[in-house]
């Protein structure tokens, strides 16, 4: 509940950009897998989207407007801290 909370926080901040169907997957792997390593899950997220929206920008896939899903950053950010915790 409290990395779902913070999420919803950060989504109402920026007005929707994260969306709460993301602070909802945060809930629920934070029910799953702990506090501690949900906290992983969302570092680990936010670096691998930006690397991957860094990426997308470099080799012009992209412009600076388009937008990105997070959950999947979330989901692959998840099975990794699993295998390796």
């Amino acid at each position: 509940i409290i990395c779902g909370g913070i999420m919803a926080s950060i989504s109402t901040i920026t007005r929707g950009a994260i969306g709460m169907g993301d602070a909802k997957l945060f809930a629920c792997i934070g029910a799953f897998l702990g506090i501690q390593m949900t906290i992983g899950v969302m570092l680990l997220s936010t670096m691998l989207s930006g690397l991957v929206g860094l990426l997308l920008l470099i080799f012009k896939s992209v412009d600076r407007k388009a937008t990105i899903p997070f959950a999947p950053f979330i989901s692959v950010s998840a099975i990794i801290i699993m295998i390796v915790r």
